[in-house]
């Protein structure tokens, strides 16, 4: 028995493959803001002043719009 499976849309490919990406986000006493960071992406970093977990959303967000940017495979 087979499946047919629907194709994934763009934001769809690009939502799993945000699964895959590691973040790490830590204090930053001189900044004075939790500080958000993927050693995949290591051009990104973002911050946020209020909490680690708005630094991770932003951190997506930017790597969202950097995987919206890519060729999509033929």
């Amino acid at each position: 028995m087979t499946k047919k499976t629907k194709p994934q849309s763009r934001a769809e490919q690009i939502e799993r493959r945000l699964l895959g990406v590691l973040c790490d986000v830590w204090w930053s006493k001189q900044d004075s803001a939790y500080i958000a960071f993927s050693p995949q992406f290591p051009g990104l970093v973002c911050a946020d002043a209020w909490s680690s977990l708005g630094a991770i959303n932003r951190l997506e967000d930017e790597i969202r719009r950097v995987l919206m940017t890519e060729p999509v495979a033929a």
